[in-house]
């Protein structure tokens, strides 16, 4: 698992230093205090625990799938970012904030689902099939850890605007992170297929 706080903005054309504390190392977890810094000033912090695997003896639970349609033919984030840059019903500013956002690498694909039948137009939730860009060389569990994670953090903000006709409907000035935690109950995944991904907002 890992619990992380973004403090400042960072400049993704300068380097980040990483301070990594070991804070604990025992039979069964290991814990680690992280610090990313630019210029000199932490930007983000986290803490990390890695558990040593083991058999979980049958004892594993989830919920069931969602009925939802699969990704062909869906648009994709991209294609809905295009259309509000491209809608005069937003300031200028957020839509120079989609085309630089645009502009810049697509290392994710996200795919909008429509509700599945019976969840109510008002409850703020949004599915979306998610994969990482191109395909990852090797079976290294780690890697595609390290990518749902990166993904995890894509439009968690989007699904609270869903019972007011959804963000495209409104004109957000700012959408922004401020932390961040995930639980990691298996491995047995890769991040380059469709994953589903549903995204509640609570209070």
């Amino acid at each position: 698992s890992f619990h992380g706080y973004f403090l400042l903005a960072g400049d993704a054309k300068r380097n980040i230093i990483f301070h990594v504390q070991r804070v604990r190392d025992g039979g069964s977890f290991a814990t680690r205090s992280v610090e990313a810094k630019q210029r000199g000033k932490i930007i983000f912090m986290a803490t990390v625990q890695f558990h040593r695997p083991e058999p979980s003896k049958g004892l594993d639970v989830a919920a069931d799938m969602p009925a939802v349609i699969g990704p062909d033919g869906l648009k994709s984030d991209r294609d809905i970012l295009q259309e509000m840059a491209d809608n005069p019903r937003f300031s200028s500013r957020m839509r120079e904030f989609y085309r630089q956002t645009l502009a810049r690498p697509a290392r994710a694909e996200r795919r909008s689902v429509p509700r599945p039948a019976g969840v109510d137009p008002m409850e703020p939730v949004e599915f979306y099939w998610t994969r990482v860009s191109g395909r990852l060389s090797g079976n290294h569990s780690e890697i595609h850890l390290i990518c749902l994670a990166y993904m995890s953090d894509m439009g968690m903000l989007s699904c609270a605007y869903a019972p007011f006709g959804g963000i495209s409907a409104q004109h957000p000035s700012m959408l922004v992170s401020l932390d961040h935690s995930m639980w990691f109950h298996s491995t047995d995944f890769r991040a380059d297929d469709w994953l589903l991904f549903q995204i509640r907002c609570v209070r």
